[in-house]
């Protein structure tokens, strides 16, 4: 379904509401490259049958953006850690207490500081040599390159940094690939939030794996109600570490809300070819019914599940003023709950506050609150429509639809006023859904006093629209003549 159709499509169920409403009287740190930071040509070292007693060069080229300020690097040998979301830390001698370290192996680097000027590159060789009684355990270290703090101006300065990773495994090494759940938590339940399961893995082996999984989320009566995949890890968990991994569960797709009581998860991990590492089971409490949108009541919430199948069209204008269109989804099992507020509900930023404190600066009309579970990819097409009487003195042409990221609000993209139809439409990707954002329709300004605008507003913009508008202005015209 291309932009357009979709589009046609929204307006066109905007049209058969307008339709419904005959009789009725309205008056209408930096990356390892970029332009502007550090730029590694050689971001690995992945020495495999390495034989005890060699020297080995690592050959990198390091370099900077054409945008980036002069730099002063520093490049030394470091201990390898990894964080529980799978980043790499360059650890100190102090700190590198591992018996697989290879942070000695690498005895030498030719240019451990330079100054680099924009867009310039330096060719820097390490030498790691393999001692005589390496062992047989695969072996880790980093090269650590870094550099003095950089100016960003207001006072801040910011410290720009990449690890390269150094992985030696010996000829005949015994690879011992396996780890165990340390943990399973989940976090407390409260209503409108993700009910989030944090599974930590560690490695308690010699060598690094990837892993991969599922959470089983089931009801008191034992019943499941979801089963949530937990994606191959983008990086691998590293001996003596672990990783947590997090699956997150809205209930956006029940009929009814969560009821308290005591709910049950599993999580089953497998190896990244599949063959199973553990599971484990643990408990959670519901105390207080679960709402996707608290505050919102049935009247104002529409849901709807999808089982193998197309989203398509969603109209949930009967209850909160939307119809989503979704393009680009494939076929999905999930849901989409969506809810709208009376009132503004509770948050930071408010839409009104002004834009140097994360808000719009505006006057916000509508509020919705709009939920999926279950599916991440393509666009949703956003239709919201209007009455005129909502409108006060918003003028209909200053009209947007914006939504709250984290501490600052945003405008979806491909904004369209479709004043004639009574609505505004715009896109955002799916997976800006996942976390239940506020999306709000605002504007600002007055709309002009003594036009036909003030009676009914015109322009539909799309020929489905413009038909069925063009026949109410035209009994607008003709009475004030006949007057």
């Amino acid at each position: 379904m291309n932009r357009k159709l979709a589009r046609l499509l929204a307006v066109c169920a905007v049209a058969l509401w307008l339709l419904s409403l005959a009789g009725v009287a309205y008056a209408a740190p930096a990356a390892q490259g970029g332009d502007t930071g550090l730029q590694i040509n050689g971001a690995v070292f992945n020495l495999a049958n390495a034989t005890p007693g060699q020297t080995y060069y690592h050959r990198m080229v390091v370099g900077s953006g054409a945008n980036s300020p002069a730099l002063d690097v520093t490049i030394e040998a470091r201990g390898f850690g990894e964080t529980l979301d799978g980043a790499f830390v360059p650890l100190p001698p102090e700190q590198d207490k591992s018996p697989q370290s290879a942070r000695t192996f690498i005895t030498n680097i030719d240019h451990p500081s330079f100054r680099l000027p924009p867009g310039g590159s330096v060719p820097v060789t390490a030498t790691i040599m393999v001692p005589s009684d390496v062992g047989t355990n695969t072996r880790y270290a980093l090269i650590y390159i870094s550099t003095a703090p950089v100016a960003q101006g207001n006072g801040i300065a910011q410290i720009l940094a990449a690890s390269v990773p150094v992985v030696i495994t010996p000829v005949g090494a015994k690879l011992d690939a396996t780890g165990a759940i340390q943990d399973l938590t989940v976090s407390p339940v409260e209503s409108g939030k993700p009910i989030e399961v944090l599974t930590t893995v560690g490695n308690t082996g010699n060598r690094h794996f990837k892993v991969q999984g599922k959470v089983i989320i089931t009801d008191p009566a034992g019943q499941t109600l979801a089963t949530v995949p937990l994606p191959l890890t983008s990086s691998s968990i590293f001996p003596m570490f672990a990783q947590r991994l997090m699956a997150s569960y809205t209930p956006v797709g029940q009929a009814t809300s969560l009821q308290p009581g005591t709910y049950s998860v599993e999580a089953d991990i497998a190896y990244e070819d599949g063959s199973p590492l553990g599971s484990q089971r643990t408990t959670f409490e519901v105390k207080a019914p679960y709402q996707p949108f608290p505050g919102v009541d049935d009247a104002h919430l529409f849901i709807k599940t999808f089982n193998d199948e197309e989203p398509g069209t969603v109209d949930a204008s009967a209850k909160t003023d939307v119809i989503i269109v979704f393009e680009g989804t494939g076929k999905v099992t999930g849901s989409v709950a969506i809810g709208k507020y009376l009132q503004e509900p509770a948050g930071d930023p408010r839409f009104e506050a002004r834009p140097g404190d994360g808000g719009m600066g505006a006057t916000g009309l509508n509020f919705v609150g709009v939920r999926v579970q279950g599916f991440s990819q393509g666009v949703a097409h956003f239709t919201m429509r209007y009455t005129a009487p909502e409108l006060g003195g918003v003028d209909p042409n200053s009209l947007y639809l914006a939504y709250r990221d984290g501490t600052s609000w945003r405008k979806l993209t491909n904004l369209s006023v479709q004043t004639g139809a009574q609505a505004v439409l715009g896109d955002l990707p799916v997976s800006a859904l996942a976390a239940g954002p506020l999306i709000v329709l605002g504007g600002s300004g007055a709309a002009p006093g003594g036009t036909l605008a003030t009676l009914w507003p015109i322009g539909a913009g799309v020929a489905g629209g413009a038909v069925i508008i063009g026949l109410s202005v035209g009994m607008v015209v003709s009475r004030r003549k006949r007057g």
